[in-house]
């Protein structure tokens, strides 16, 4: 366990203010959702006591104490983590190319258990948390747009990969997966993240159509892969972790 040090609110002689406020001024997380994945975690405390609740309001008297660090720039790395601890993949020395890597939680996560290089791409063009670019395993490729196959592969030359990450927001796994099994090595895989509210019209789907959905989608995919492994995310969907629950796809193309 990380630990930092107790830190005395009585310094700044402020105001009460929120938990989650205090964590992102004091510049022990990047932002608001990170301090409420802490603070749902139990990794955050107050007094001593574990906080439990994200608007707790802290003040002059109070102490706070970060208990364990962040482990990841985003929380897909912990909902990887899971699922990949879960079906044993091992990404010890393996070639990644990580499709929608955001601000970055999955590419970390390689990263961390010993990828030999990760490529990130993302339609946006400067998204990817700066603390991974200084890794030199890692190559960030902005503007690229995952539908077209085309422009994926002239960014990404004859490059192969031994695993291929996929977590697309606003649009359906259905449009980005053929473009990607022609990228694998021999015996590569797909580990794809699938949200139900991107799969049936961009809004909230409740428990039983988000089963109705991954259902649909597993005989989509009959054809041209085979499922390897499934398994539900151990995080809900969402920025605040309140979403549908998505399922994980590790794939093998056919």
């Amino acid at each position: 366990m990380i630990s930092a040090p107790p830190i005395s609110w009585a310094a700044r002689g402020a105001t009460a203010v929120r938990l989650d406020t205090y964590l992102v001024e004091q510049g022990l997380v990047a932002t608001r959702s990170k301090a409420v994945h802490l603070i749902k975690s139990g990794s955050v405390a107050v007094n001593g006591a574990v906080a439990t609740k994200r608007s707790q309001e802290v003040g002059d008297r109070d102490r706070v104490e970060l208990l364990e660090a962040f482990s990841y720039v985003g929380r897909g790395g912990y909902k990887l983590e899971g699922f990949a601890r879960a079906v044993g993949l091992d990404c010890s020395g393996k070639r990644v190319l990580d499709v929608g890597c955001s601000t970055g939680g999955f590419a970390d996560f390689f990263l961390q258990n010993g990828a030999f290089s990760v490529v990130a791409v993302d339609v946006a063009a400067d998204i990817i948390d700066r603390r991974l670019l200084a890794d030199p395993r890692l190559r960030f490729l902005g503007g690229v747009d995952a539908r077209d196959a085309g422009a994926l592969r002239g960014r990404l030359g004859d490059a192969t990969f031994d695993l291929i990450s996929v977590d697309v927001s606003n649009v359906s796994l259905g449009e980005v997966l053929p473009g990607l099994a022609p990228l694998l090595a021999p015996g590569g895989l797909i580990v794809a993240l699938f949200k139900p509210p991107y799969e049936g019209g961009r809004g909230r789907v409740d428990e039983a159509g988000a089963e109705a959905l991954a259902a649909r989608f597993e005989s989509s995919l009959a054809g041209a892969f085979e499922v390897v492994a499934r398994g539900l995310s151990g995080l809900r969907g969402g920025a605040k972790g309140t979403g549908t629950r998505e399922v994980f796809y590790l794939l093998r193309p056919r």
